[in-house]
């Protein structure tokens, strides 16, 4: 569920009070995403857009390799969170990243996309325009999807979307009426019928 700025420990720990958060919690392998958003926090020059990655993988040495060698301050890595922490990081986005690799995005949705509706965050989906992904981004208005080689319209929409706060409330409210779809009292309506 949402939790007020104010009130979340995950937030004061890292020091990003006054931040506008940009949310990738997951694996970082060679799919994960990651590495596009290290390239595209190069390229937004705000001392109020941070980055925050969360979890562990493969690919997570080069991509703290490459933060150090950019000299990166908007882009922070960090291990994954215990359980009892991860409702808290989960809410502290303001902007939620969700990617799929271009050979898995046809018929997938990565769960962690429910968690990031139940606590009403805006959604950024990295994956194939005909994906899942994408249709149900865009059926439920709650934010956008890109082909993750389009990196200036990703960077326009981050921009507009911080700038408009319409949008972003919008997003964040449509996000959390559409987690009420995916709960367990309502499951059986997605199961089969014996």
């Amino acid at each position: 569920k949402p939790v007020p700025i104010e009130e979340n420990p995950f937030i004061k720990e890292h020091q990003l009070e006054n931040k506008v958060l940009i949310l990738y919690s997951g694996n970082i392998g060679s799919s994960s995403g990651v590495e596009m958003l290290v390239n595209i926090a190069a390229e937004i020059i705000s001392e109020k857009i941070q980055f925050v990655n969360i979890g562990e993988g493969i690919r997570k040495k080069s991509i703290e390799e490459k933060v150090r060698a950019l000299g990166l301050t908007n882009c922070i890595l960090l291990p994954w969170q215990e359980t009892d922490i991860l409702p808290f990081s989960l809410a502290s986005a303001n902007l939620s990243v969700v990617s799929l690799s271009a050979g898995t995005s046809k018929n997938a949705i990565p769960s962690k996309l429910y968690n990031y509706m139940s606590v009403g965050s805006p959604i950024l989906g990295l994956a194939d325009s005909d994906s899942d992904l994408a249709r149900l981004i865009e059926f439920e208005n709650i934010g956008k999807c890109f082909e993750p080689s389009k990196i200036n319209d990703i960077i326009s929409f981050i921009l507009l979307l911080f700038e408009d706060s319409k949008h972003c409330s919008l997003y964040s409210k449509n996000s959390l009426l559409a987690s009420k779809k995916f709960t367990v009292s309502n499951v059986a309506k997605f199961l089969p019928k014996n």
